[in-house]
């Protein structure tokens, strides 16, 4: 299942409680055997796809099978300009995106995965826990657990192992939390959300712990139908392309299209603010390691900061921001009137 949609992180991790019809239903686990758990997935993605609730639709943006690498072990590895992820082939090794390994919640005892689609690997633990991490096409990481009945723990925890210097914090307003050592993302999490059979959320928060991200999920009320399903979703780069695009008169044009990451971050899920200093620094950083010929021309860089102040605005211009090498070089665009009227591209 593949279909283009854009991380656009909730500004909370609460979500209304919708009643659906006409949609596929999740069997409740109470009224016999619990559901697979690709069914379960496929079932919480449709109606995330109906109520506009893109973080829930985890079947989405699957990484490209013939971009997997499948290693003797049965793990999963996708190569992603400048970076690699990997979901592991047995439940004891970490998730690896980048430079950032996380491990698991504990089974208590090593489990085989189980690929059960071309970019999904089902591992089954103790407690009536399933986790699935689910391989995006940007190199991110959906880390779903399907929590089959009352008996399953109701926190989750996720330890990361981290570059030196690291900072993890949580933010409280949004529900994000993210890893940045100085000015560079090492890795961003999209806030705590979980919804249970009939599709209504189910209360749940992160904490930190240190480098430990706990998600807390509070399924053991009356009201719940299980299976639930819950995710941390991790992922590293802002940009999911850097790329030349073509050469026109006498330099190259750079093609840049936002992730999921990138997206959410530069529409002010962490604030206008915060969110200008990450893509001003560690996205330009980022950019420019992957092209870089970025840092030749000054006006790379002037036209990259108007796209990211969002005079070419996300509503109008989408993911894909274009960097014109043969433009002049044009310092004062802040103020001068011609940013906006050319699209950031003068």
């Amino acid at each position: 299942m593949r279909k283009n949609r854009w991380i656009c992180t909730a500004a909370t991790a609460t979500v209304a409680v919708v009643m659906f019809t006409g949609l596929p239903a999740v069997a409740n686990a109470e009224d016999g055997e619990a559901p697979e758990p690709l069914d379960t997935l496929l079932s919480v993605t449709e109606v995330a796809a109906s109520t506009d609730a893109p973080e829930r639709e985890v079947l989405n943006d699957l990484a490209d099978p013939n971009e997997i690498t499948t290693g003797n072990d049965g793990s999963l590895s996708l190569y992603t300009e400048g970076s690699t992820t990997v979901i592991p082939g047995t439940s004891d090794e970490p998730i690896t995106i980048g430079n950032v390994a996380i491990g698991m919640p504990d089974t208590k005892a090593t489990v085989q995965g189980e690929r059960i689609d071309d970019a999904v690997i089902s591992f089954d633990g103790a407690d009536g826990v399933t986790t699935v991490p689910v391989l995006k096409d940007d190199g991110s990481v959906q880390v779903t657990t399907i929590i089959n009945d009352e008996s399953a723990p109701t926190h989750y925890d996720y330890d990361l192992t981290l570059p030196d210097g690291t900072t993890l914090t949580l933010d409280n307003e949004s529900g994000v939390v993210i890893a940045m050592d100085e000015e560079e993302l090492v890795i961003g999490i999209a806030p705590a959300w979980a919804v249970d059979a009939n599709g209504r959320a189910v209360a749940t928060h992160y904490e930190i712990h240190g480098s430990t991200l706990r998600q807390i999920v509070d399924h053991t009320v009356d009201t719940v139908a299980y299976p639930v399903v819950a995710d941390p979703w991790m992922g590293q780069q802002l940009f999911s392309r850097v790329e030349y695009a073509n050469w026109e008169r006498g330099a190259w044009n750079i093609k840049l299209v936002t992730s999921g990451w990138g997206r959410s971050i530069q529409i002010g899920v962490l604030g206008w603010g915060q969110g200008q200093l990450i893509l001003n620094g560690a996205g330009w950083n980022e950019a420019v390691g992957r092209v870089r010929i970025l840092s030749s021309r000054a006006t790379y860089y002037q036209q990259y900061q108007c796209h990211v102040l969002g005079a070419y605005t996300p509503a109008s211009g989408g993911p894909s921001w274009d960097l014109e090498g043969f433009r002049a070089n044009r310092p004062w665009w802040r103020t001068d009137g011609g940013a906006y009227p050319s699209k950031c591209n003068w």
